[in-house]
């Protein structure tokens, strides 16, 4: 991206070149980005685009470099046609399927979510219940995710979790062998699901669920990235269960 692109205008007002302003800002920067989402609220997503390119000092970001490097090798086009092609869609604020209990997240709220499946995310997260634990659990804990998770479920509740290894994969499964929809909150790209043991699952969430990420297509697992992920996780869900 350049500074003579559409999407660097500080006084971009056209409501499609605003949306892929967004995105871009979305692609680059981590997840939580401190200081990022007051900047585009206050100063608008074209005039954040082009202070970052030229390094504005006016920016207080502790990552203002890094993301404006970023950005200057970011080809949107291409993410956009990744997006598409794998059949996905971006959720920006605003939306009509944007859970606005997202914004309960403050600085460091989500800039956008892909969303990769067949189950509207706003709709069904209005009610959910996050159930999360122990990737090494007990077999008991399994259990009692995959339990508690169809009971909930077959009450038209939705289930969100991380896709992870032990509870959350054992309380999506409880969802899913009841027919009903479950959430997967990924701390990679949703084109890069982790762990890989579990694309079976994956693809099932995909039929009846969603799967969801902050990060854009292509986006490798990073550790820092499953805690960040976690805050969607709770403020996506009206209660949040730790069976283990």
């Amino acid at each position: 991206m350049r500074a003579t692109d559409p999407e660097a205008d500080p006084d971009l007002d056209e409501p499609e070149i605003l949306r892929r302003a967004r995105i871009a800002l979305a692609c680059v920067c981590e997840p939580g980005e401190p200081g990022l989402a007051d900047a585009i609220d206050r100063h608008g997503p074209g005039w954040t685009i082009a202070a970052l390119l030229r390094g504005d000092t006016a920016l207080r970001m502790p990552r203002r470099d890094a993301i404006g490097e970023r950005l200057a090798e970011l080809d949107l086009d291409s993410q956009l046609e990744r997006t598409e092609e794998i059949g996905a869609r971006i959720a920006l604020p605003g939306d009509p399927e944007w859970p606005r209990q997202l914004d309960d997240l403050g600085a460091r709220r989500v800039l956008a979510l892909w969303c990769w499946g067949n189950a509207d995310l706003r709709l069904h997260a209005l009610r959910s219940v996050a159930m999360v634990g122990a990737r090494a659990c007990t077999r008991y804990g399994e259990f009692i995710a995959r339990e508690w998770s169809a009971g909930l479920a077959e009450k038209g509740i939705a289930i969100v979790s991380g896709g992870a290894y032990g509870i959350d994969a054992a309380s999506h499964r409880g969802a899913l062998a009841v027919d009903r929809v479950t959430i997967c909150v990924l701390a990679g790209g949703v084109d890069n699901v982790y762990p890989r043991g579990h694309d079976g699952l994956f693809t099932q969430i995909l039929e009846r669920g969603v799967l969801v990420s902050e990060a854009p297509p292509g986006e490798v697992v990073r550790r820092r990235r499953f805690l960040s992920r976690n805050r969607i996780i709770a403020a996506l869900s009206s209660a949040t269960c730790v069976v283990e």
